[in-house]
């Protein structure tokens, strides 16, 4: 089930989000931005938000973070865990600084499954 909300931006704001978004809409990026901040602020499950009419949404373009290979997502995670955070602030790190998963962003589901897989934590 899903809900037409208007909400009003000021231009300077909109501008940023044109020049930000890429070839993917407008409402389509302001989604996907709500459903990171709330991975960030929350433990809560958000696999189910990403959808539409049933399936997942395939984000139209791939190239906006940076891809890692299975190796590379294990040592970032190492040296998160080197440095004391914990799998919900990996997550964090990891998204902000651009970083995708095979799947795409980061959760702390993702991290703790990943760091257990390879005997980190």
């Amino acid at each position: 089930m899903s809900k037409s909300i208007n909400i009003r931006f000021p231009s300077e704001l909109e501008n940023a989000i044109n020049e930000l978004r890429g070839d993917v809409t407008f409402s389509a990026w302001v989604k996907r931005a709500v459903i990171q901040r709330i991975e960030r602020e929350s433990s809560a499950d958000t696999s189910t938000l990403e959808t539409k009419q049933g399936r997942p949404v395939v984000d139209k373009n791939p190239d906006n973070g940076k891809r890692t290979t299975r190796e590379e997502r294990i040592e970032l995670i190492r040296d998160c865990y080197n440095r004391g955070l914990d799998y919900k602030q990996t997550s964090f790190w990891l998204n902000e600084k651009g970083y995708l998963s095979e799947r795409g962003s980061f959760t702390p589901n993702s991290v703790r499954a990943i760091a257990k897989r390879s005997g980190i934590s």
